[in-house]
Formats: C-alpha cells, sequence, structure tokens
C-alpha cells in the first residue's frame, strides 16, 4: 500500500502531491502538529489521526473500511470505541465518530 495523496485530503490545508508520506514497513516521523483537523468523505479526523496516517501511509479509505466493516470495542478512554479492521488499520474514534487516531499492524 502506497502513501497518501493529496487528493485524499481536500480540506487538510496546501498539500500536495510531493508531501512526503510513510508507507508501511518505512514509516515517517511526521512532527505532531503538522496536519490540521479536517473532515475528510463527512467523517471528522483529528490533527493527530492525520499526523499518524500521513507518517504510516494509511489512505482515508481504510480507516472508514475499520470503522465501518471492523471489530468494534469500548477504548480505554471512556466514550471511545476502537475499531480492528481485517485490512490491519485499527481506528479509534470518540463518541461523535471522529476519529482521533489510527495504528496500522
Amino acid at each position: 500500500m502506497g502513501g497518501l495523496i493529496a487528493e485524499e485530503f481536500p480540506n487538510s490545508g496546501d498539500k500536495d502531491a510531493s508531501t512526503p508520506t510513510g508507507q508501511r514497513g518505512s514509516p515517517i516521523d511526521v512532527e505532531p502538529g503538522t496536519n490540521e483537523p479536517t473532515e475528510i468523505d463527512g467523517r471528522e479526523y483529528s490533527g493527530h489521526a492525520l499526523d499518524r496516517m500521513q507518517g504510516r501511509g494509511v489512505p482515508p479509505s481504510a480507516v472508514e473500511d475499520a470503522i465501518q466493516n471492523g471489530r468494534s470495542s469500548s477504548g480505554n478512554t471512556p466514550g471511545t470505541t476502537v475499531h480492528v479492521g481485517s485490512n490491519g488499520v485499527t481506528a479509534v474514534t470518540n463518541s461523535g465518530g471522529r476519529v482521533i487516531t489510527v495504528i496500522p499492524k
């Protein structure tokens, strides 16, 4: 799976196709606070989640698949849900459905 591309983050600022991204097995360090919170395809993402996705090469479609089709359970923090996808992506959402963080396999 390749890195994220600018088209998948239409509202995340002035990122373009040359914005570095990591990939599974070869993550990059993304400075915390690099990305601003935004909405992608009707789902809100925290800046932290976007930083993790960028650094680990996880596209929004993989996160959405984990949320929609994965195993869901209560998170460690009240009001959070952990979604474990068959695609190897784990997403943590808050009670409003906002993606808080993303963890690849």
